[in-house]
């Protein structure tokens, strides 16, 4: 979503490249629903909205692409008729002094009249951008209740900031891509667009703003240059700022595909809802979400359907077991009881620093619910040649721990030494003095730099149980704990 903090003004000498996107975006703009015009133009002429003009008003809030058109027709009409400086409320109050003679001479045109884009071509990432206003939108005009922000200052402030994101996803489709792209927790997606591009999208909104003559405030929230707010505006603006910050943070968090932050996103985002709506917040705001992307729908129901479903833990939830099964494959043909351990041990996992909380489980806790009786973590030592246990669990029958030359090619090279060297598990087996039958395993650890060996030992009636094949569950436990260890 639009970020808060890109709110000054390029250097004189991007002035021109600015007004170039301003002129290329204008011309082209982004697609309307076709199904929704129709409806709107049936309206007219049937007399729908001549008795309350608000029913044409939630109409044109369903299509993002109507709305902010009809507010930048509106503003040059204002203008025309030498109405002097616009200084209404907000945005919806310019389309009822518009009224339904004005704005049906608007929307009497065709949609590639007004867009030379079509909705029927969407894209994925297009459709996310139409589907991330929408929510912080609907958010934003549901939160403004019982606040000093009227909810309709909520809901356009929010169509209006994100227009430079809508406009740039449809007229620079693979600027925009590639930004995505790039996008991690140490940047933004407002920043990456303005490295590429040479002006913000906040800024494309605000300068569009501007050459429309309507009010910068509605969506900079401050004083800017010469403009004037009163006291009592000024306060408005401050509490409809920390509104954007959680409708435009719960539109991210419902989109973790694409945003890295959703988990931090999905926090700040519901306890700001609870905190103003209480534990039902979040229904009220999924209804307002339907009831906006109905036409959406309409025209492309498999786009507009679970997009819209405002299930932010879900989804990020989902995300989470996607790409632990992308890291460690082996999980997923674990059985549902492995798998749910080896996943509570992925939870603990430091990105940033190695944890021996996950280790102490995994070695500790899972091995043994798993069966395996003694474990053993080998770790290479390049300075004494050899391979050093430094881990141990449980009791080892056939191979005790003790340090092992690396000497793979010798004739009496260990079983340790060869799994070292070796790119697939070893598995043998052996009967003890005690008559028992074990099974044993060797994996080495790390791929494109070779850490050491995980050695484990299973006995053969127990192995020969399992729900999955012995060498599938030591693989998943071989890639949790270099994930543990952050060996790749």
């Amino acid at each position: 979503m639009s970020p808060t903090s890109s709110q000054e003004h390029p250097p004189e000498t991007n002035s021109r490249r600015i007004q170039r996107a301003v002129e290329y975006v204008e011309d082209r703009w982004f697609p309307v629903n076709k199904k929704l015009l129709e409806s709107i133009k049936k309206g007219f002429h049937e007399g729908r909205y001549d008795l309350d003009l608000d029913f044409l008003v939630e109409d044109l809030k369903s299509d993002l692409s109507l709305f902010s058109y009809c507010i930048k027709e509106l503003a040059a009409l204002h203008h025309l008729e030498n109405r002097g400086d616009i200084s209404l409320a907000n945005p919806i109050e310019l389309i009822r002094w518009g009224g339904t003679k004005r704005l049906q001479h608007i929307l009497v045109k065709e949609a590639q009249q007004i867009s030379t884009h079509a909705l029927e071509s969407i894209s994925s990432f297009q459709s996310d951008r139409l589907s991330e206003t929408l929510i912080s939108a609907s958010a934003i005009e549901i939160l403004s209740e019982n606040t000093s922000v009227s909810p309709e200052l909520g809901f356009s402030s929010s169509v209006l900031r994100n227009l430079g994101l809508l406009l740039i996803s449809w007229n620079y489709p693979t600027i925009y891509a590639q930004a995505l792209e790039r996008l991690n927790k140490d940047n933004s997606l407002d920043e990456l667009l303005s490295d590429a591009l040479g002006f913000s999208p906040f800024l494309l909104a605000v300068t569009l703003l501007k050459r429309w003559g309507l009010p910068e405030w509605w969506v900079v929230f401050k004083k800017v240059g010469s403009s004037v707010v009163d006291s009592d505006t000024e306060s408005v603006l401050l509490v409809l700022e920390k509104l954007h910050a959680i409708g435009e943070a719960l539109a991210r968090a419902n989109n973790p595909s694409t945003y890295p932050s959703a988990a931090e996103d999905w926090s700040l985002a519901k306890k700001g809802i609870v905190d103003a709506l209480g534990q039902n917040g979040l229904v009220r705001i999924q209804e307002s979400v339907q009831i906006r992307c109905e036409y959406y729908r309409k025209a492309l129901p498999i786009v507009f359907s679970e997009d819209m479903e405002l299930d932010a833990e879900k989804k990020i939830r989902l995300l989470a077991q996607e790409q632990l099964h992308e890291r460690n494959p082996y999980i997923r043909r674990c059985s549902l009881e492995v798998r749910t351990k080896l996943e509570q041990v992925y939870k603990l996992i430091n990105r940033e620093a190695i944890s021996s909380e996950p280790i102490r489980i995994l070695t500790k806790q899972v091995l043994s619910y798993c069966g395996f009786t003694g474990c053993a973590v080998y770790v290479y030592d390049p300075g004494l040649m050899a391979l050093v246990p430094r881990m141990l669990t449980g009791r080892l029958e056939v191979h005790k721990a003790a340090s092992i030359p690396y000497a793979p090619e010798s004739e009496r090279a260990d079983f340790i030494s060869l799994a070292f060297e070796c790119k697939t598990p070893l598995i043998e087996n052996c009967r003890t003095a005690m008559g028992q039958e074990i099974v044993y395993i060797g994996l080495c650890l790390g791929r494109s730099q070779k850490a050491g060996v995980l050695y484990l030992e299973i006995p053969e009636s127990v192995s020969s149980q399992l729900s999955s094949d012995v060498l599938t569950l030591s693989r998943a436990i071989a890639q949790t704990l270099m994930d543990c260890l952050h060996i790749s």
